[in-house]
């Protein structure tokens, strides 16, 4: 998008808004989500045709938030193992954590989850199921999140997860059920604060168990 003027945005520090044609490219593609929105195949294709995965170079994330974020927390589910991915940057920097992020203006949870896991991992999921909430305040970047727990399957059992976004994630990796041992999970450590309270408020194993049970594949 190099020949994009960004000026006018950063100089009104309005950032993305108004006729901006990455947020029309995300525009479009809700479009297209919403006519067929039970059908991923059409996600996934909107995400080629309009490449919602833009983003703003000139785009600068406000750290200091005055209001919570609406966010998700992934549990992607593949038979009986479940997806992490160890951060990079500024926040959460060699952390392992879920899947997950903010929610986009007028996303439902499931939604938002469809779109962050493919966006993160070219995954694609179905079968979306709501689990809790958590409250995630990290005062020491200032940011704090209200996270939607959504559990999810993958549709192809063969795909791996790929590193969609080499400035956040360092890999992924496939954990069982029984690596969760408590509000721990054997040999990832440290956990992401957002996990580690997905941990404390769910039984991850019984959703693990529960959602995969059906399932004959296996990472």
């Amino acid at each position: 998008m190099s020949n994009v003027d960004c000026t006018k945005c950063i100089n009104s520090e309005n950032k993305l808004f108004g006729r901006c044609p990455i947020l029309q490219s995300f525009a479009k593609a809700d479009e297209t989500l919403a006519i067929s929105r039970n059908q991923i195949n059409d996600f996934a294709g909107a995400s080629l045709k309009y490449n919602i995965n833009l983003r703003c170079d000139h785009f600068i994330e406000n750290t200091d938030q005055k209001y919570a974020i609406a966010a998700i927390s992934a549990i992607v589910v593949r038979g009986d193992h479940f997806l992490v991915g160890k951060r990079m940057g500024s926040h959460g920097e060699d952390t392992w954590g879920l899947p997950g992020g903010k929610m986009d203006f007028g996303e439902d949870w499931f939604r938002a989850t469809q779109r962050e896991v493919i966006e993160e991992s070219g995954l694609n999921t179905h079968e979306f199921k709501f689990h809790g909430l958590t409250n995630d305040y990290f005062p020491e970047d200032k940011k704090h999140f209200m996270n939607a727990i959504i559990s999810c399957v993958t549709i192809d059992s063969t795909t791996a997860p790929r590193i969609v976004e080499s400035n956040k994630c360092k890999g992924w990796d496939w954990m069982h059920y029984s690596s969760i041992e408590g509000n721990l999970i054997k040999d990832k450590a440290p956990l992401f604060l957002s996990l580690q309270n997905v941990l404390n408020t769910i039984d991850l194993k019984s959703i693990i168990l529960a959602r995969g049970k059906n399932e004959s594949s296996r990472p």
